[in-house]
């Protein structure tokens, strides 16, 4: 077999086989009394593989010939004699690559080897070899990178930018949306239909952002088939190609629905039942807390970390408002989920509703439609968490500006212009422009809009007895 013939069938072979192949074909080809390949680490492997060796030579001593460890990257012919005795034979060594791949090795008994014919050789497979290796690491590189894909916890994807469509799913959709991949390849109006309507707006602003070169993180929810609601944190970025052209967009998404201190609190007087239901909900990965009495939970609830409430067989009126009642009373933001018999009572149902239940499953149920009510009451948990964070830093934002800007945030508070707060404050609208660009990085805010949100939700409001500022010096 020639070199040529040889080297095209080393396609789909790993380093491994290209090095005995090469050296097998070398040894034939040149009448080699043996040759060899070494791989250094920078290839990938460390590896030496040689040909079957003629006489009573060990691969042992083959390797560990000093004419076989110059340092890189020293070529050239070192003369050799067999530890078995006999004639003086010749080694050549070709290097492998431009980066240290390794050596080429070429033993023979010929005193005049290599000739200028046999160098052509040598200096042709060693060629050969290292094209080889590369494409060896090319296709090592794509399968550790698909590897890492296919095992991802997070969903990775690919967009075909030009079309707009779908190319790869990672496995993970299937566990956080709750479909297969196959069902949203292509069209990207499937993927959109997935999200929830209150989001697709800004999910579809994200990716234009990347269509125009940014990399944007977004958070937005999606409704799965069995309508459990999921939080997402997404990163897309632009992928170009070799003119700096955006051919495709890629995804990483990741799940961050629920935080590891949310409960879920089963309230349940009958053992065998609590059991059953806490078993499900920990199967499903809530942290669950059992209570067997009204009285016990309703003690302890205002200390209760972030959840929702359970409420199993209660189908007393005066149980189930009671319940629902005191802890709305109380102000303790804890989601009520009925589970019981209304027995055709909808005004029962009605009055829980309206007490503050979130929501009532009516027996029997399924357990999808538990795990979605549970899903969609601790979203909204989270969305108050998340809330009342933003109030409390926007808080102490305000706390650390300065009077003057404290000045300028009441009045975009109260609605004032720009040039009406100059006016009131007695200072130059461009002067108010400042302190207001000031204000939104402290409160870091993109817009106006969002600093009056933030402002308000910490609690600012204008005084009745405001006095006009004195202008700034």
């Amino acid at each position: 077999m020639t070199l040529s013939a040889l080297s095209s069938s080393w396609m789909d072979k790993d380093w491994e086989r290209i090095a005995t192949d090469a050296v097998t074909a070398l040894a034939g080809i040149l009448n080699l009394e043996f040759a060899a390949v070494k791989l250094s680490r920078s290839s990938g492997q460390v590896t030496f593989r040689h040909s079957l060796l003629k006489g009573k030579s060990s691969a042992i001593s083959l390797e560990s010939l000093p004419q076989m460890n110059y340092p890189w990257p020293i070529s050239g012919v070192a003369d050799w004699q067999s530890p078995s005795g006999g004639s003086t034979m010749r080694i050549a060594r070709i290097p492998i690559g431009l980066n240290n791949d390794g050596w080429l090795f070429a033993c023979s008994r010929d005193a005049q080897f290599p000739k200028d014919s046999e160098f052509v050789i040598l200096s042709n497979c060693a060629s050969q070899i290292a094209i080889a290796l590369q494409d060896w690491r090319g296709r090592e590189k794509d399968k550790r990178l698909w590897q890492f894909a296919e095992h991802s916890a997070d969903v990775l994807w690919i967009l075909d930018a030009n079309v707009m469509q779908i190319e790869y799913l990672s496995p993970a959709f299937a566990r956080i949306w709750g479909q297969a991949p196959a069902a949203v390849l292509g069209e990207m109006g499937r993927w959109i239909d997935t999200i929830h309507p209150d989001d697709r707006v800004g999910a579809l602003a994200a990716l234009d952002s990347v269509l125009s070169g940014e990399v944007v993180v977004q958070h937005y929810r999606i409704v799965r088939p069995d309508l459990v609601i999921r939080r997402i944190r997404q990163t897309l970025f632009p992928i170009r190609d070799a003119e700096g052209r955006i051919q495709h967009v890629g995804g990483a998404a990741e799940d961050v629905t629920k935080p590891a201190n949310m409960q879920v609190y089963v309230l349940n007087t009958d053992t065998s039942s609590r059991r059953r239901l806490s078993h499900i909900l920990q199967r499903n990965g809530y942290g669950v807390t059992l209570f067997t009495s009204t009285a016990n939970f309703l003690g302890v609830a205002p200390v209760l970390v972030p959840g929702c409430v359970i409420l199993v067989g209660e189908s007393a009126e005066a149980k189930v408002l009671r319940i629902v009642s005191e802890l709305r009373a109380r102000r303790i933001d804890l989601p009520v989920i009925v589970l019981g018999n209304g027995l055709g009572e909808v005004s029962l149902v009605v009055k829980a509703m309206k007490a503050g239940a979130t929501d009532w499953l009516e027996a029997p149920h399924k357990l999808t439609e538990l795990l979605a009510a549970i899903a969609s009451a601790l979203a909204g948990v989270q969305d108050a968490i998340i809330a009342d964070q933003a109030s409390e830093l926007a808080r102490i934002h305000i706390a650390e500006m300065t009077p003057r800007e404290r000045e300028v945030l009441l009045g975009l508070v109260a609605g004032e212009t720009g040039k009406l707060i100059a006016r009131r404050l007695g200072i130059s609208p461009r002067t108010v422009e400042l302190h207001r660009a000031r204000v939104m990085e402290r409160l870091g805010a993109r817009t106006l809009s969002e600093a009056v949100f933030l402002a308000a939700s910490a609690g600012l409001k204008p005084q009745p007895d405001e006095r006009p500022g004195k202008p700034d010096i």
